[in-house]
């Protein structure tokens, strides 16, 4: 729990598990492993790190690291060391390119965000087609549509079949 250092650099370490690292961390150096994502889980309970080391190329720039780019890459709380070395690796059109320019968003990543636009634009668009629908005297023209296939139906049911 006392912990202060930690050099976790230039192994194969694929992720870190939440609980993994204690709260008492002041520096961590992550870099050269085999790290995708950096989980907010795992790092959320580092109050105390003050400096993180982390480079390579192999960090999955999805909705997964949005929070680690949003909160430390482009307002930085703490200090990061291979800022400019941390390289995508995933999705291959993002392949070698920085992290800190991933372009990840808030609208991009949050499935209610994304919700909540969808659902204003569709009921916009309903809102607008009634107003249409009403200015254009919609509802008569479908009552005489209405009225013209039951007179219709009514002449083909008076005639005898023969």
């Amino acid at each position: 729990p006392g912990l202060k250092y930690f050099n976790l650099s230039g192994n194969k370490i694929s992720f870190l598990q939440r609980g993994s690292l204690p709260a008492s961390l002041v520096e961590l150096d992550i870099s050269d492993n085999a790290i995708t994502t950096i989980v907010e889980a795992t790092f959320g309970p580092l109050t105390s790190l003050r400096l993180l080391t982390a480079q390579g190329e192999h960090f999955f720039c999805t909705c997964d690291l949005y929070w680690f780019v949003n909160i430390y890459l482009h307002e930085p709380q703490l200090e990061i060391r291979g800022r400019g070395a941390m390289r995508c690796s995933f999705p291959p059109e993002r392949r070698g390119s920085p992290v800190g320019g991933s372009r990840l968003t808030l609208l991009r990543c949050s499935l209610g965000v994304q919700l909540a636009v969808t659902a204003a634009a569709a009921s916009l668009a309903v809102l607008a087609l009634t107003v249409l629908c009403w200015r254009l005297d919609g509802p008569w023209y479908i009552r005489m549509g209405w009225y013209w296939c039951m007179a219709k139906r009514k002449q083909y049911e008076k005639r005898p079949e023969d």
